[in-house]
């Protein structure tokens, strides 16, 4: 009977081991940056793929203080190791932007930043001297 489980486990691994490539997997390690300058919020994260014509971002759902989302659908991913986007988004400091990243196989990822304006625009603008302290212009949040 030992004998038996055994061969009929090695078969389960090489059962999951061939599908592997078939099941989808979500993006990870989403960054979300936001440049005030340009109105404009900068979306990379991992998602490797062997083939970026069948496996990719398909979907970005971003929403601003959920507000009415913004939806982009895309139909390949031209780096088979990340995907990047910048999106026109009007913001300002303390606004809260979501990023839903959809994979074309399965899964999804969500993040979200709060933005904050850049310590060093207003500096510039006050006529303040350099050298003081600064803040970044934008959040990393790391999964």
């Amino acid at each position: 009977m030992c004998k038996h489980l055994r061969s009929g486990g090695v078969v389960f691994v090489i059962f999951l081991l061939l599908c592997y490539p078939v099941f989808g997997h979500p993006p990870a390690k989403v960054a979300l940056n936001y440049d005030f300058t340009n109105q404009t919020l900068h979306v990379e994260m991992r998602h490797t793929t062997n083939n970026s014509r069948k496996d990719y971002v398909r979907k970005l759902v971003v929403i601003k203080n959920e507000e009415e989302p913004i939806i982009k659908y895309y139909n390949i991913q031209t780096n088979t190791l990340q995907f990047s986007e910048d999106i026109m988004i009007p913001a300002q400091d303390g606004d809260k932007i979501a990023v839903d990243a959809y994979s074309k196989e399965g899964g999804h990822t969500f993040e979200q930043i709060i933005v904050e304006k850049d310590k060093k625009d207003e500096q510039q603008s006050e006529g303040k001297e350099e050298g003081e302290e600064r803040s970044a212009a934008s959040l990393y949040q790391a999964p």
